[in-house]
């Protein structure tokens, strides 16, 4: 997922997000980083300590699929150049199994 840190808006997602999330691809694009996280402050803070290069992982953060189905997720995180622009790109992962696993 490719998404602006300042609006948040979601430039990009590949068919793996598309599938894990629910949404259409035309949806997806219409919608912000606030739309698909059930934790928005705390996903606010990660974005800074992102694009200030302090972090590049989040081990734990709650999403929100199209349904509303509340699910855990690892975030791996980077920042890159697209033109002029600084993003913001999220690699996900549903750590649902894992964490029932740990239950």
């Amino acid at each position: 997922m490719l998404f602006n840190p300042d609006t948040r808006k979601i430039l990009d997602v590949n068919d793996a997000a598309i599938h894990l999330y629910g949404y259409r691809r035309e949806e997806f694009l219409k919608l912000t980083h606030t739309d698909i996280t059930a934790e928005p402050n705390e996903s606010d803070k990660t974005i800074k300590q992102t694009v200030a290069g302090e972090i590049n992982r989040i081990p734990l953060r709650y999403h929100r699929k199209k349904d509303g189905t509340i699910f855990p997720v690892e975030i791996s995180s980077s920042t890159m150049k697209l033109g002029e622009e600084t993003v913001l790109c999220g690699m996900i992962r549903d750590i649902t199994e894992r964490k029932q696993a740990e239950k």
